[in-house]
């Protein structure tokens, strides 16, 4: 038994170290975005607020794969169900917060492109609150049935391993449904801006693919697997389930880069919060008639 334990340790311990090494720089970036959204009053719209409701779920996210690379590589690869619930369940929590921002998050660039009008007044009244409150109770009533039907023995303590056998189809289908309307959402914006003048429609076109390229399509592609081996009772190993989750990991730790590149608000904000970071320091490269001088400033 023990020699067994042993060799699937060896077996997830390259998609392990994967995972935990995509968290860590998923938490980073995460975590940037809301000490942006904190410091500039420009990030405080009704869509940059779910980009940061999003962004901390998402840190929530990830520091599930944290607490498996504990278990797994402190030898602890199987551990009772309620230690693992405990491990996971805020994990959990983020999963379902974070796919409903998306969501969230497309609905509201829909009515600010195709209502303008109706837009200022239901953004703050209407959109936030609703996103907010439902995101949370679903979240909620997820993790609430979780514990009450928890399942004996003993798990690898992994992502999303802190739901029930029968509550786990419930889950995707509902992330799946979420991430396929936020894609439909994105699409009518993707019309509604190409054939409307805008002044920036060709950045908003570039924004949007990238959007739906690269976040929703690796929440589609993990969850869509899972659904579908979940569904059809798909064997596999758990290595690779491991690699496929880390698609999602991926897509959450672009987060950060995506708003770097696309928005120059966020990409400001990021700038100054790297130069504090530094203690205001930054390497000024002069140049004179005879060579090149490098100079040292603070600020």
């Amino acid at each position: 038994m023990a020699e067994g334990l042993e060799a699937f340790a060896r077996d997830i311990g390259h998609a392990t170290a994967l995972l935990v090494g995509i968290g860590v720089i998923g938490i980073v970036g995460n975590l940037n975005i809301l000490w942006a959204t904190c410091r500039k009053r420009s990030l405080r719209s009704t869509c940059n607020i779910f980009i940061a409701i999003a962004a901390l779920a998402d840190v929530f996210q990830q520091f599930g794969n944290l607490a498996m690379g504990c278990t797994v590589f402190s030898g602890n690869v199987l551990i009772p169900v309620e230690t693992c619930f405990k491990l996971q369940v805020m994990s959990t929590f983020g999963c379902t917060v974070s796919s409903f921002m998306l969501f969230m998050t497309a609905v509201d660039r829909m009515v600010c492109v195709v209502f303008p009008r109706h837009y200022k007044l239901s953004c703050n009244s209407i959109i936030l609150p609703i996103g907010v409150i439902v995101s949370l109770s679903v979240a909620s009533l997820f993790s609430v049935t979780s514990y009450f039907l928890m399942d004996p023995g003993f798990r690898i303590c992994g992502a999303l391993m802190d739901l029930p056998w029968t509550l786990a189809p419930y889950f995707f289908v509902l992330t799946v449904s979420l991430i396929c309307s936020t894609v439909v959402l994105y699409a009518i914006v993707w019309i509604a801006v190409r054939r409307r003048n805008y002044k920036q429609s060709k950045q908003m076109l570039k924004s949007i693919t990238a959007v739906s390229i690269c976040i929703c399509g690796g929440w589609l592609a993990t969850m869509g697997l899972g659904l579908l081996f979940n569904t059809f009772h798909l064997s596999s190993s758990y290595a690779t389930a491991l690699y496929i989750g880390a698609l999602l990991n991926i897509s959450i730790s672009l987060n950060c880069p995506l708003l770097y590149f696309m928005s120059h608000d966020y990409k400001l904000a990021f700038k100054e919060q790297f130069r504090l970071l530094t203690c205001n320091a930054t390497f000024v490269i002069t140049k004179t008639r005879e060579s090149q001088v490098t100079a040292y400033s603070g600020r």
